[in-house]
């Protein structure tokens, strides 16, 4: 049986520091994970809940190509007009 990851307490000014310098590197919300050692989903969760009560946080991480927004209506597109299916 796999040992689950123990849970890693970061003081949110060693957080803020942390993702300020990955985000000036130009580095990945993984690349910051693995750094403090801790998942992915952490690094999301802490982030968006520092946002959610004003700080000013930059996003880090971003997929390179379509944003969520065009993502969102390129699937909606394809809802609204399926592909056509040929005649037997």
């Amino acid at each position: 049986m796999a040992k689950a990851k123990e849970a890693k307490r970061i003081r949110v000014e060693d957080f803020v520091r942390e993702y300020m310098t990955s985000f000036q590197a130009g580095e990945t919300r993984d690349q910051l994970a693995d750094r403090l050692g801790v998942s992915v989903a952490t690094v999301y969760l802490r982030a968006s809940e520092l946002r959610r009560k004003g700080v000013k946080l930059p996003l880090i991480g971003m997929p390179k190509g379509l944003s969520l927004v065009e993502r969102a209506n390129k699937a909606l597109a394809e809802f609204a007009n399926p592909p056509k299916r040929g005649r037997k």
